[in-house]
């Protein structure tokens, strides 16, 4: 009697790791794919965050004799007293929160319990060389706008932490659609004026960065992004002083 004998033959050693590797090969790229579609997401969610901060500047305005938001300004606290040293967040937080003490506006716990579009979904806690905080969100306020209202007045300009008390008019804004007033920046304000745009070099103002760009709001509303290099050869830096530039 004749018996059939079927044999199955199985893979080599060469062979499967030959599939090993491809499997291997395929899924670094996905991952690759994928953190770089999140990271875009991010980056549109950054700008789009931006876009919010627009209408609190008006509504400051409305509400404080045509003067623009300051860098850093009062703020009522919880006891009623006033603190003149609340950041532009923190104001734009105690005008979302009326009814919310001041003081947890410096908390990071309340910040980790809330989505608010004045967090930098890009900007995270243990960046270097500087990272995310209550009082550091991500987003930076133009302080190069107070410095330049400043020299039109006086000739000269106080130092930081006097500018960044300055109440500047919205009448001395000529051209609102070529002065910037937000970006995303590792501190609550920025000067991203010829001597400080090369930190977008450094470790973390390159995370701000998708296609080389980062976005910028302007002051009347409309974001725009640019390269680092593009903001101080449009003379961003010294808007509204030269509303002519090119």
């Amino acid at each position: 009697m004749k018996i059939n004998r079927y044999y199955s033959k199985g893979f080599t050693l060469i062979e499967l790791l030959v599939v090993i590797a491809i499997i291997m090969i395929l899924g670094a790229a996905m991952f690759a794919i994928g953190t770089q579609m999140i990271r875009k997401s991010k980056a549109t969610l950054m700008a789009s965050n931006m876009k919010q901060m627009s209408s609190f500047f008006t509504a400051y305005a409305t509400d404080n004799q045509q003067k623009l938001l300051p860098c850093r300004g009062e703020i009522i606290q919880g006891d009623g007293s006033i603190d003149g040293e609340a950041l532009w967040h923190e104001i734009i937080c105690s005008m979302l929160f009326e009814t919310t003490d001041p003081i947890d506006f410096r908390d990071d716990d309340w910040w980790e319990s809330r989505e608010l579009f004045l967090r930098n979904p890009l900007f995270q806690k243990g960046e270097t060389p500087r990272e995310w905080s209550a009082l550091n969100p991500g987003y930076g306020y133009n302080l190069m706008l107070a410095e330049n209202y400043e020299l039109a007045q006086n000739g000269s300009a106080p130092a930081d932490a006097l500018l960044e008390l300055t109440l500047v008019p919205m009448a001395f804004i000529d051209d609102p659609s070529r002065t910037p007033i937000i970006a995303p920046a590792d501190n609550y304000y920025y000067r991203y004026d010829p001597d400080q745009i090369d930190e977008w070099n450094s470790a973390t103002l390159r995370l701000f960065l998708t296609d080389g760009n980062f976005p910028v709001l302007f002051m009347d509303g409309h974001i725009e992004n640019v390269k680092p290099a593009q903001y101080v050869d449009r003379r961003f830096h010294e808007m509204p002083l030269d509303p002519n530039a090119p």
